[in-house]
């Protein structure tokens, strides 16, 4: 998840909920944008880490693969639409 560190505090859960407690979104996104974490960055909906490149992502058959941040969005999209039927080239996995 994107964490933006003028928001998420030691004290603060705002959508960054460390447990699946639903309400307030912070324990998913929808987003298709990878971003670097920081201060005044996007966070709400958007994947992120302190890589600046991109982002590692656990997928459901137990891989862990690193996305690039420059990744277009639509391919982002299909990665996150398992329902969707698209396919996607390992040149997507660096």
């Amino acid at each position: 998840k994107a964490f933006n560190f003028d928001v998420h505090t030691a004290t603060s859960w705002y959508w960054d909920e460390p447990i699946f407690s639903g309400g307030s979104k912070g324990t998913a996104r929808a987003g298709v944008t990878i971003v670097n974490d920081g201060r005044q960055i996007e966070f709400k909906e958007n994947w992120g880490s302190a890589h600046p490149q991109g982002a590692q992502f656990c997928m459901a058959d137990g891989s862990v693969h690193w996305i690039s941040a420059s990744v277009n969005w639509k391919v982002m999209r299909s990665l996150l639409t398992p329902d969707g039927g698209e396919v996607n080239s390992n040149e997507v996995f660096e």
